[in-house]
């Protein structure tokens, strides 16, 4: 049986990094299709790799097409990939890359053999993430756009929230602080769900690090 695989949890390196040890021992560099969905998330590359794959391969008997992060492909890019997954060719293994399980469609984790691998200690989810961000200037905070990992982001103020909720004091100072964690946790849940939609990836990530609450 042809079984995609999903891989998560790590870092994007890592994660990468797996993606590749796994294409390498089944297809030769000839016959490997890559695409990073945070560059380049609409269907049109779907269906390009499609029509990629439909050809023999050039060396050996497999081929190997590998999406990395996977969650930022567009909703109907996500539906095509989930038509891929469906009926793969039997010549064909997808490997697909993403932080967490959730981060994709439910009906594209379902498909596939899920396979978790471990990162850097210093780029784990929480609230160390976040500070690293926080305390850079803005420019710094540009150049971090491209490294910013949405889900990583949401995780760590989902942290910083439920560290706030457990400290309860009554200061009306402190619950300002807390109403604006909670709102910017809705603002980055809402646009994920934009990035879904075709939205720029980078875009995105400059209207978070602009609103990003004061905390001091």
């Amino acid at each position: 049986m042809n079984v995609s695989t999903l891989i998560t949890e790590g870092n994007v390196q890592s994660r990468k990094a797996k993606a590749q040890e796994v294409a390498s021992e089944i297809s030769s560099s000839f016959d490997r299709f890559f695409l990073d969905a945070d560059q380049t998330p609409g269907i049109d590359k779907i269906r390009n790799l499609k029509h990629k794959i439909s050809y023999r391969p050039f060396k050996g008997e497999r081929q190997a097409l590998i999406i990395y992060e996977a969650q930022n492909l567009t909703l109907e890019a996500q539906n095509a990939l989930l038509k891929m997954l469906e009926e793969p060719p039997s010549s064909v293994k997808i490997v697909l890359t993403a932080p967490t399980i959730q981060s994709v469609l439910s009906t594209i984790s379902s498909r596939c053999q899920i396979m978790h691998v471990a990162g850097a200690a210093t780029e784990t989810a929480g609230f160390s993430y976040v500070e690293e961000i926080l305390q850079a200037n803005p420019y710094e905070r540009y150049q971090e756009l491209d490294r910013l990992d949405l889900d990583k982001w949401l995780s760590g103020w989902r942290d910083l929230l439920l560290s706030y909720c457990f400290k309860k004091p009554r200061e009306e100072l402190f619950t300002d602080k807390l109403r604006s964690i909670i709102s910017y946790v809705r603002l980055i849940i809402k646009l994920k769900s934009f990035q879904k939609r075709r939205a720029s990836p980078k875009l995105l990530k400059m209207v978070l690090l602009l609103q990003t609450p004061n905390l001091n």
